[in-house]
């Protein structure tokens, strides 16, 4: 028998809670509800976070087989309560943005990256074509460049949705964090092991961003993973005269009330 792939598509999110009989986005057995929509069809799943997460890996469950392997997965990043976010460097508010700024009352405000790392995915763009993920150009790579002041606390969001059930690992150049973020006691890495489908990692940079300057983020692996395009830059950069007499002021004042 030739195998059919299934047009039908559905949502399916980590560590949130749900009524796994209408929401989790699966079809089981008799149950009553469809969890999957096709073509010019839509859905509604009712989730629930009773905490902060971090990072929830999104996966469809319409076709496992084809549907992850080109792409189709996604996050939903739980942050602490009533917390308010922006994008990086600007004041606009972006929901969906993968480099934002991150405030909430009783909470240090950090900058936040989500950082998808995918092995044996296939990406095609509107053509047909292989999307080509490690092109030669000079400049910036097409991986994305994350950008912080020197000393700003910052959170890497990392997870791997799909594809090839490969450990890979993570390192930071110059930087530091918690294996467990958590735990005051747990030891410092500079690399983050077991990366493999379905794993999430909130890396939290011990002391927040280095000294300025350019600091490679990338995989552990410099013979298959590096040479194929998984590398980045995390730009670490100075304060402006400006931004220095600024912070500077406020804390002048906060200080006299």
């Amino acid at each position: 028998m030739k195998y059919k792939p299934s047009n039908r598509v559905s949502l399916d999110p980590q560590f949130l809670q749900y009524d796994p009989v209408s929401d989790s986005g699966i079809n089981v057995g008799y149950n009553p509800k469809e969890q999957t929509v096709g073509i010019g069809e839509s859905g509604r799943y009712l989730w629930k976070a009773d905490r902060e997460y971090g990072t929830c890996i999104l996966q469809s469950f319409g076709n496992m087989r084809n549907h992850r392997y080109h792409g189709l997965f996604g996050t939903v990043i739980v942050e602490p309560a009533e917390a308010q976010w922006y994008e990086n460097f600007t004041k606009k508010r972006n929901p969906f943005a993968e480099k934002a700024v991150i405030t909430a009352p009783g909470t240090q405000t950090f900058r936040e990256y989500v950082l998808f790392i995918q092995n044996g995915i296939r990406l095609l763009d509107a053509q047909g074509n292989l999307i080509q993920t490690a092109a030669g150009h000079n400049g910036n790579p097409s991986t994305p460049v994350y950008k912080a002041y020197s000393g700003d606390r910052v959170i890497f969001r990392t997870m791997m949705p799909a594809d090839k059930p490969r450990n890979v690992s993570l390192t930071i150049h110059g930087h530091l964090w918690r294996e467990q973020p958590k735990d005051d006691l747990s030891r410092e890495i500079p690399l983050q092991g077991g990366i493999s489908i379905g794993n999430r990692f909130d890396m939290e940079l011990k002391d927040g961003a280095a000294c300025s300057g350019d600091y490679l983020y990338r995989s552990g692996s410099f013979g298959w993973d590096v040479e194929s395009g998984m590398w980045g830059i995390f730009r670490v950069m100075k304060h402006s005269l400006r931004c220095r007499c600024k912070e500077m002021c406020g804390r002048i004042f906060k200080g006299r009330k």
